[in-house]
């Protein structure tokens, strides 16, 4: 789940403005997924979730980057961080894990908060309520079943928003 950004740097810098009109896209293995578009926010709220299917999940490499949505040029790029999810303490219990992640790049400024769980099988597709969030939030899953998997699994209590900075660039 793409729960939000923190801080993120204006792309959009006018006579009586500057801010970004900010979205993410996640992509594990060649998939590629894209939250929303908020207009006119440095510190947007997402609570998108995405699933994966993959059949090797702890080498997979998670690649998030964060871009400015433009509509006559180039979106610009706002930072980027990337893990492993078997470097960062997932496993495949279903339970899900977060972390806070430093966007990283030229002129990136922020943070990204997410929460995700591996599920070896078809998870119980239910709600839950992402910890320090006010919104709705469901997380992801990737599936290792080689099975199609959709829709988002609960969040339990545990996750932690505060975990560990991980990624880099280049």
């Amino acid at each position: 789940t793409v729960a939000n950004a923190e801080g993120l740097r204006a792309a959009d810098i006018g006579k009586n403005t500057s801010t970004s009109d900010p979205f993410t896209q996640v992509k594990v293995g060649k998939t590629s997924q894209k939250t929303k578009i908020i207009k006119k926010n440095l510190d947007p709220v997402w609570n998108e979730s995405f699933v994966f299917e993959t059949n090797n999940w702890r080498d997979e490499q998670v690649d998030v980057e964060v871009y400015d949505h433009d509509m006559m040029s180039k979106n610009d790029k706002l930072g980027m961080t990337f893990f492993r999810l078997g470097e960062i303490g997932v496993s495949a219990d279903g339970k899900a894990k977060g972390g806070s992640y430093d966007l990283q790049g030229p002129q990136a400024q922020g943070k990204i908060n997410m929460a995700y769980s591996v599920h070896k099988e078809r998870p119980k597709l239910t709600g839950g309520v992402f910890p320090g969030h006010n919104g709705h939030l469901k997380t992801p899953t990737v599936s290792t079943s080689g099975g199609k998997v959709g829709g988002d699994a609960d969040v339990d209590g545990d996750v932690d928003v505060e975990g560990k900075k991980r990624g880099g660039f280049g």
